[in-house]
């Protein structure tokens, strides 16, 4: 069985389900000014959601083990930070 992100209104109400992750979902972070939304999850991945259009982006692959905390450092940039002790650093470029 899949894991999920769940999309909700401001009432609570349910709007829109995001599966893909394999693991809880640890983080999360939006990209300032933008409508994506990064995921990190004890699958080890990133997830990238765009939650206007309601869309799976993209996966970023880099950790041995559960990523723990991320942060949108500037519009190109994502830091995590992992279980295995380690911190990545990507560049994400928007389509």
């Amino acid at each position: 069985m899949g894991l999920a992100l769940l999309l909700l209104d401001i009432n609570l109400d349910f709007l829109q389900s995001f599966p893909g992750h394999r693991g809880p979902v640890s983080c999360l972070t939006f990209r300032q000014g933008t409508s994506e939304l990064f995921s990190g999850s004890f699958d080890r991945t990133i997830k990238i959601w765009n939650v206007e259009d309601r869309t799976y982006m993209s996966t970023l692959f880099g950790h041995q083990s559960e990523v723990l905390s991320i942060d949108c450092l500037r519009k190109e940039r994502v830091l995590t930070a992992g279980r295995d002790r380690s911190m990545q650093l990507f560049k994400v470029i928007s389509p």
